[in-house]
């Protein structure tokens, strides 16, 4: 008997019953699905081989390449530059015309509030400073926490500080019964920029809480 793989020998002392069934079942064999999965290089391996080249491959101009950030692990921080007390001492030679910075007596301008103050309180200082004088909320120098109060021999200390955010307090020793006044500051646009003044340790009554 010959199939289509091979000539197999007839079973010659069997009977017609059994050499049926064991033609079905060399017929069954012939078709069995295994047989198909048996091939010496399945379809699949070249595709699977031209994704790894591809993958390895620079990608050709004209194309978009992922940006970095996509696999990159994020940047740490960077610290900033200039200590919290440091960036007060400059605030406050520059209140006495003794450095380049923004004078801070003018700090409803909106030019000197937006390198002062964080963008919530500078918005509010401009908009007290566009009322008139009689009606704005803050009259006084929010720096000293009095009117032409003298900076002479200040003491300046960081009371606390994390990467972020930080407490700076500055006494003023040369005024008799003056209240210290503490800032306090938070990191942004790689610099400190005041979030919030008070007075005295009060901080129910700060300069965010007076200008809203």
């Amino acid at each position: 008997m010959v199939t289509g793989y091979r000539t197999m020998p007839t079973a010659p002392n069997l009977p017609p019953s059994r050499r049926a069934s064991s033609s079905g079942a060399a017929g069954h064999r012939r078709r069995a699905p295994w047989r198909r999965l048996a091939e010496p290089f399945p379809a699949w391996r070249p595709a699977l081989l031209l994704a790894v080249l591809a993958a390895a491959l620079p990608c050709p101009p004209g194309f978009a390449q992922p940006p970095a950030s996509a696999t990159a692990a994020p940047a740490a921080a960077e610290p900033i530059p200039v200590r919290p007390d440091a960036m007060i001492r400059d605030l406050y030679r520059a209140r006495d015309g003794k450095g380049p910075e923004a004078d801070p007596t003018q700090w409803t301008d909106p030019e000197t509030a937006q390198r002062l103050f964080v963008p919530r309180l500078a918005a509010l200082a401009v908009e007290d400073g566009q009322r008139p004088v009689p009606d704005r909320r803050v009259s006084f120098d929010p720096f000293t926490g009095a009117t032409g109060a003298p900076t002479q021999r200040l003491r300046i200390a960081v009371v606390q500080q994390s990467e972020s955010r930080a407490e700076v307090e500055v006494r003023f020793p040369a005024v008799p019964g003056s209240r210290n006044v503490t800032f306090r500051l938070v990191a942004e646009g790689g610099g400190w920029r005041i979030a919030d003044i008070w007075w005295g340790g009060d901080r129910g009554r700060s300069l965010a809480r007076l200008l809203r």
